[in-house]
């Protein structure tokens, strides 16, 4: 009798941890669906379950920038799958899509498969700025270019080991904007590349990366094209651009962040510029977004095009090459 009672006893600890198990569980799937609900845009017509957000919000967090090499390979290889599973979902991911060509190549592949869109981030197209370069350039007021330089800077950098090992390299991690923008605005495809650079962090030389990069190319047209790109300046997020043609130049420079200019006997004082990113190229996220969504509902044609985000990740293996072997890459 008295083994009949420990055995009930024992049963009914076990049920009511399997139930406290299961409680809590439940808890952390609604609280997770509170967040995806808050976070996640449903732009279709379809009513989704919490299931449903769930998953959303967990690819919406893990697809723009996994934080390792190898969960980012995973990502990729499953990638057919999860278009499989997800064929009503159009994926906008931030650069860089992936770390080599044919893994880019294959996201599209899939994403066509499915005829769905798929949008690299590349919000510096967006800048109204940029767009209003790229207009100047494509209507003929700076004639034939010469020369178009890119200087991209900012602050001392938060990444960690983890992070730079897994980044895929500076240029492919940072200046993949850059040439992104240079190929762009240039209306060609560079004929040669050569990468020079030093890494000053002793953490990121630790991790055999760069942090001081200089990149020089050369165009069929006969365009020669300057790219600096530097991780750790002083004094704020530094984008400044030009552009030089036989008609003309142009220049873009750093906006600050108020146009207040104080003249005293010390002389001209003025705002700083923006320090980061999300606060120089605001309008351009949010921009990017809305072009997104527009893509999504048919109203227009994806600018940034599977072709060209494939081709700026066989640019940015190339600089990285010429930069770890210190030599001139052709590329014909």
């Amino acid at each position: 009798m008295a083994r009949r009672f420990d055995g009930n006893i024992k049963r009914r600890k076990r049920s009511i941890r399997a139930m406290k198990y299961k409680a809590r569980k439940n808890r952390k799937f609604y609280s997770n669906v509170l967040y995806a609900r808050e976070h996640v845009f449903n732009l279709t017509k379809n009513k989704l379950t919490d299931s449903e957000y769930f998953l959303l919000a967990k690819g919406l967090k893990f697809i723009p920038t996994p934080s390792t090499k190898v969960a980012k390979n995973d990502l990729l290889k499953d990638f057919d799958e999860l278009a499989r599973k997800m064929r009503w979902k159009h994926v906008f991911a931030e650069k860089p899509l992936a770390l080599t060509e044919e893994e880019v190549a294959n996201c599209y592949r899939a994403a066509k498969t499915n005829n769905k869109t798929l949008q690299c981030g590349f919000d510096k197209r967006f800048d109204v700025s940029i767009q209003k370069l790229y207009e100047k350039i494509r209507c003929g007021d700076l004639g034939t270019l010469r020369t178009i330089k890119l200087s991209a800077r900012e602050l001392p950098s938060t990444c960690t080991k983890e992070y730079i090992l897994s980044s895929g390299g500076f240029l492919t991690d940072s200046a993949i904007h850059e040439f992104d923008l240079l190929v762009w605005l240039a209306g060609e495809r560079p004929q040669s590349v050569f990468s020079f650079g030093h890494a000053h962090n002793p953490m990121i030389k630790e991790c055999g990366d760069f942090d001081s990069v200089n990149v020089v190319l050369k165009f069929p047209s006969g365009l020669l094209a300057f790219i600096e790109n530097f991780r750790g300046v002083s004094y704020g997020y530094d984008q400044r651009y030009e552009v030089l043609g036989t008609k003309g130049c142009a220049v873009i420079e750093n906006p600050k962040e108020s146009q207040l200019c104080l003249w005293d006997e010390k002389g001209m004082h003025s705002d700083l510029m923006w320090q980061q990113a999300l606060t120089r190229f605001t309008d351009a996220y949010r921009k990017e977004i809305e072009h997104f969504a527009a893509v999504i509902k048919g109203e227009i044609d994806c600018i940034v095009k599977g072709e060209e985000v494939t081709y700026v990740s066989r640019l940015c293996a190339s600089a990285t090459e010429s930069l770890q072997q210190g030599k001139v890459i052709n590329l014909t």
